[in-house]
């Protein structure tokens, strides 16, 4: 998932050959969407683009990068406006898909979930909750 080029244009950018005005359209499958974007990141590198109908889609997946657009957003990364109502009718709309201040609400939620007490909490109760079903 790392990349050491530089790019400097949009068109620069590796990614999957699409057809004409479709795109990869045809190749995304819903259900293993997460499976068709991880085998492009391992084709393609940390950063890829590829196209769904007219538009240019970026996909990020190096670490440090990533790690970097998260921190930064959205003052410095921001996404096009149509993106939060395409996720909405797709049923992904979420942490990763809003913008301002919705993204601040989401992302405090978010991250809160995330403290090691509760994370704590919740493995314990997995852990519980495996080895009853383990015994029966």
């Amino acid at each position: 998932f790392m990349t050491n080029h530089t790019y400097q244009t949009l068109a620069q950018l590796p990614g999957p050959k699409g057809l004409p005005i479709l795109g990869n359209l045809l190749q995304l499958d819903l259900p293993k969407l997460h499976l068709i974007l991880e085998e492009w990141a391992n084709i393609y590198g940390g950063i890829y683009k590829f196209k769904m109908l007219n538009k240019t889609v970026v996909t990020v997946s190096n670490p440090e990068l990533v790690h970097s657009i998260l921190r930064d957003r959205p003052e410095t990364y921001r996404r096009v406006s149509t993106i939060e109502l395409a996720a909405r009718e797709l049923g992904t709309h979420g942490l990763f898909t809003t913008e301002g201040e919705q993204w601040r609400r989401e992302r405090y939620v978010t991250m809160h979930a995330f403290k090691s007490e509760y994370l704590r909490r919740f493995f314990l109760n997995m852990l519980k909750i495996t080895e009853r079903l383990h015994k029966r």
